[in-house]
């Protein structure tokens, strides 16, 4: 006769816990936001740092995040729409 009585118990004691991934699908569908610092930000927009910083005064151009005492950076999307807005607005359409 077999003794199952040791191998039921080691089963009975097995835990399924959930398998929690390191890239949570949920995440990887959606995009991921970045910071832009301020030579990309010039780059992309094409215009100055001067410039840049006469539109947020006048509030045309995304304000920056501020992500220390010294540091600060744009949201990429924001910057984007920006760009995508003045093109609109170039060729005579709505943004």
């Amino acid at each position: 006769m077999l003794d199952t009585s040791s191998s039921d118990h080691s089963q009975s004691n097995r835990t399924s816990a959930p398998h929690h991934s390191t890239s949570p699908r949920h995440l990887m569908s959606q995009p991921q936001e970045r910071f832009l610092r301020l030579p990309e930000v010039m780059r992309i927009a094409g215009i100055s740092r001067t410039q840049i910083h006469r539109l947020v005064v006048a509030g045309s151009f995304p304000k920056p995040i501020p992500l220390g005492v010294r540091t600060s950076a744009w949201i990429a999307s924001e910057v984007d729409a920006w760009v995508q807005a003045r093109i609109s607005a170039a060729r005579g359409r709505r943004a």
